[in-house]
């Protein structure tokens, strides 16, 4: 259990790290666009950057309460270990994943041939995402294959 705990630890830390900088850079992208610095001003619209910084504050927010209760509550943290760590969890998991990339990379490939009709910018831009997806895909697929 102190393995899990060190985990859960670990997890703060990249959540409050994660929030900081995420939330320091659109900060900083606010702070820029407000003065009209580096033609910021035609890239981004403040409403979006209000949005990512509301947003990344709140889930970040949520997850640093989420962890330090759990390290709190021996009990709390064993039902997260089991939660995190229950095979058919796991499996259920991986499946949706699955399920959820075939989809995306299905749509990609649907809006790629529809936009080789109407925009050829789009289209690229879209394939492009497409072929990144795939790398990695088969990347990973060959890692896992690998270690496992």
């Amino acid at each position: 259990m102190k393995s899990f705990e060190k985990t859960v630890r670990r997890r703060l830390l990249y959540v409050v790290s994660f929030g900081a900088v995420f939330g320091a850079a659109i900060v900083a992208a606010f702070v820029l666009k407000l003065t009209g610095a580096a033609g910021i001003g035609s890239l981004l619209s403040v409403e979006l950057l209000a949005g990512l910084l509301a947003g990344t504050a709140a889930v970040s927010f949520y997850r640093v309460k989420k962890y330090r209760k759990v390290l709190k509550d021996p009990e709390a943290l064993e039902e997260l270990h089991i939660r995190e760590t229950d095979e058919r969890n796991r499996v259920v998991g991986l499946k949706a994943c699955r399920a959820t990339l075939n989809a995306a990379l299905a749509l990609l490939g649907f809006a790629g041939i529809v936009l080789s009709f109407i925009n050829q910018a789009a289209y690229y831009a879209v394939v492009a995402v497409l072929v990144v997806l795939l790398a990695l895909y088969g990347a990973f697929s060959l890692y896992y294959a690998r270690k496992y």
